[in-house]
């Protein structure tokens, strides 16, 4: 949910000025940083209520450590400006694309927090975010793979690939002829939209662990947008997994 208030976020800030989107989607970043420390604080107290009611002394212990240390970053986010994040929102805001090779490796050494890592999420993503993917069995026992993919660029897009790469329970790869589902989506995407696509992973019966990532986009106008399978892997986000819903 967090990812699809961000992609609509988007959809409010590309009809307005740089400066404009730059300062929302910082709001945006501090709000999901707050969210994210928030929750390390509730996860902490339940392992402490539990511990407690196990009176186990020596996991009660570390709960209250975490506790506090959990507390203390959720201070520190809340303290936290937007003028911290601003700088990387305005990356985001002038130009959503594909980084060079230094700058994706120097972004995947950084110790980003939650709200600074969706932000490179979507400067990565190129033309198309991942917003989600599930992997579920049909009524004939295949399994079928549903994406979402949300438009952060200006125009149009009419078509783009993917490439679904499948394992069993085992950790083994699965499918004839290799492990990897290449699939095509042909329905135009309007800027700022979220659009779903399902495809069936026949050839790929036993699959129960993916690995989606976009390999090609074709917007309305302008060059067709690649990813490279060694870009896709150094870009932040670029690759989503799902297990099979039982």
């Amino acid at each position: 949910m967090r990812l699809l208030a961000l992609v609509l976020s988007i959809a409010l800030a590309l009809q307005v000025s740089v400066d404009d989107r730059a300062e929302r989607l910082a709001k945006m970043a501090q709000r999901i940083d707050v969210q994210a420390a928030a929750g390390e604080v509730g996860e902490w107290q339940n392992v402490l209520r539990y511990a407690l009611a196990k009176r186990d002394q020596d996991l009660a212990k570390k709960a209250r450590e975490g506790v506090k240390d959990a507390k203390r970053d959720l201070a520190r986010a809340k303290e936290r400006s937007q003028r911290d994040y601003i700088d990387r929102a305005r990356r985001v805001a002038e130009e959503t694309g594909r980084p060079d090779r230094d700058e994706q490796n120097r972004t995947a050494q950084e110790n980003l927090s939650p709200g600074e890592l969706y932000l490179e999420r979507i400067r990565h993503a190129g033309p198309l975010l991942i917003c989600g993917a599930m992997i579920e069995k049909n009524s004939i026992g295949v399994p079928e793979v549903t994406i979402a993919v949300g438009n952060t660029s200006d125009r149009t897009i009419e078509a783009y690939d993917v490439e679904i790469e499948c394992w069993n329970a085992f950790d083994e790869p699965v499918g004839i002829g290799g492990n990897v589902y290449d699939g095509t989506s042909q329905r135009r995407i309007m800027e700022s939209e979220i659009e779903t696509s399902t495809w069936m992973l026949a050839g790929h019966d036993t699959a129960t662990r993916i690995a989606v990532r976009v390999t090609r986009v074709k917007p309305s106008y302008g060059n067709v947008w690649e990813q490279t399978r060694d870009e896709a892997e150094r870009a932040p986000g670029a690759i989503v997994t799902a297990k099979l819903r039982r």
